[in-house]
């Protein structure tokens, strides 16, 4: 029914070839914002194409849309799944916005390369997560789904850890390098941003699991907990402690995001002995 190995070969596909599209561009300098969007564009629909080529040889029915299926899915799964993301785009990104408000471009900078080394990696969670979907949504048992989930998201949230630990060490050396002193206040935003970066790792990797599962209401109320979480603390803690104070208030609603995550777990008996 599933075909975990194509599913990762089409998601590497698009990955590949958007790059390699946009580095064509500028090899031959005809890059632009419009042309790099309308690259990416065409990779993904020729990934849409041979996903469609693909189901069309798997099934021996041609492919049609059956308009009650579709308004009762797009409506459960399609909604949730674009507002869950569209939230946690916007809590990702919130802090940045209200810091260049409230402390100006400069601090906006400085902590916008905090935010860029946290989103590195985060990198390695997110593709892990996208591999983990596809293997997930093949397990017909639950209990099995969560079972890989579970030793995943510790698996990750170890290795985070671990590499948050070199990173809050080495960070100040390496911002010094690559930007000069004037970006050193990044390096104190970003350790302070590292233990949010561990809590949403561990997440991502639960926010899988739950789309496997279905897309319960919990992929959606965690991130918007994140985001509230995240403009409270900022308004209080930025203009009292500038860039550290956004990475504070940041890894905070990263930490609440994860703590939904978990109540919901717990209340759905995913933490009992016999799962």
């Amino acid at each position: 029914m599933y075909d975990t190995r194509r599913f990762n070969q089409v998601e590497l596909a698009v990955t590949v070839g958007s790059a390699a599209a946009v580095a064509a561009l500028y090899s031959f300098e005809l890059q632009s914002p419009s042309r790099v969007y309308g690259a990416s564009i065409a990779v993904t629909a020729v990934a849409v194409f041979w996903m469609a080529t693909r189901l069309q040889s798997v099934g021996r029915q041609p492919l049609t849309v059956s308009p009650p299926v579709f308004r009762r899915q797009f409506s459960r799964l399609g909604i949730r799944s674009y507002g869950a993301n569209l939230i946690a785009l916007l809590a990702l990104r919130a802090d940045i916005l209200i810091v260049r408000q409230l402390e100006g471009v400069e601090a906006a900078g400085q902590y916008a390369i905090a935010v860029n080394l946290g989103e590195l990696m985060v990198m390695l969670p997110a593709v892990t997560g996208t591999i983990l979907f596809a293997r997930l949504a093949g397990e017909e048992s639950s209990s099995r789904r969560w079972q890989v989930a579970w030793r995943t998201a510790q698996a990750i949230g170890g290795l985070i850890a671990a590499l948050g630990a070199i990173a809050f060490l080495v960070s100040p050396t390496i911002i010094d390098l690559l930007y000069g002193t004037d970006y050193l206040p990044a390096a104190t935003a970003f350790q302070w941003l590292v233990p949010g970066i561990v809590f949403l790792s561990v997440n991502v990797i639960i926010m899988n699991f739950f789309a496997a599962e279905g897309m319960p209401v919990v992929v959606v109320l965690s991130p918007l907990v994140a985001l509230l979480v995240k403009l409270g603390l900022g308004l209080m803690l930025i203009p009292e402690y500038g860039i550290p104070g956004a990475s504070a208030a940041a890894a905070v609603s990263y930490l609440a995001a994860l703590s939904i995550s978990v109540a919901y777990l717990a209340r759905t008996g995913r933490f009992r002995g016999g799962d």
